[in-house]
């Protein structure tokens, strides 16, 4: 691990929990709103239709953000004890849901486990019983270390069946119980494979990670 990798890790990193802003909420509030400004300041004096798009979406996101921050703030406040979490993508193909994806961002790649926060972990292990086998969930990691010369793509499905272990890991803001995973329950992939098997998903034969020969 690099320093740099150290550094995020004592701040956190891409594991920080949500509730843990909630400790100083005020300047939470005040950060992302400052956020918020510096992005309508700047849309206002953009002249690029791209640019402005661009400035208004992550406007969005902000607002989309604090929201649930807020909303899990006044739970908190209120002593209501309830985990929260939520689904980044459902995908629809001819009005059928087809596909459920978790996205998660890293700076680095564990080469030696794959990571879940369990909580989350389990809520989605829940809703991948409710839907059966028809509808795939996928957590998909895009994976920015600075060991690889491009960013890597590793996919692992749901399964609620699999016999998971739990264990407390990280330090600061990310420490936490988490899922572990083998990494042979998933796979890497480059940028050109994860869009041939993104592809593979909508195809007729749903395209496994686990199934290696798909990949091929």
């Amino acid at each position: 691990m690099n320093s740099r990798q150290r550094s995020e890790e004592s701040r956190g990193g891409n594991n920080l929990k949500r509730r843990t802003l909630y400790s100083d909420f005020e300047t939470t509030v005040k950060i992302f709103r400052e956020f918020r400004n510096e992005a309508i300041r700047r849309r206002s004096k953009s002249e690029d239709p791209s640019e402005i798009k661009a400035l208004n979406g992550i406007r969005i996101k902000l607002d989309e953000e604090l929201m649930r921050l807020q909303l899990g703030y006044i739970l908190e406040q209120s002593n209501i004890k309830v985990a929260i979490t939520d689904i980044d993508s459902v995908i629809f193909k001819n009005n059928m849901i087809r596909v459920v994806f978790e996205l998660k961002h890293r700076n680095e790649d564990f080469r030696k486990f794959i990571m879940v926060n369990a909580r989350q972990y389990m809520t989605h292990k829940r809703i991948c019983k409710l839907m059966g086998d028809s509808i795939p969930f996928y957590y998909v990691f895009r994976i920015e270390d600075e060991s690889y010369h491009d960013p890597w793509w590793r996919i692992l499905k749901i399964d609620p069946f699999r016999k998971v272990e739990f264990k407390e890991l990280g330090k600061g803001g990310s420490k936490d119980i988490y899922a572990i995973f083998n990494l042979e329950d998933g796979i890497l992939m480059n940028d050109l494979e994860f869009k041939s098997w993104l592809s593979g998903i909508f195809r007729e034969k749903h395209c496994d990670p686990s199934n290696k020969k798909e990949m091929k």
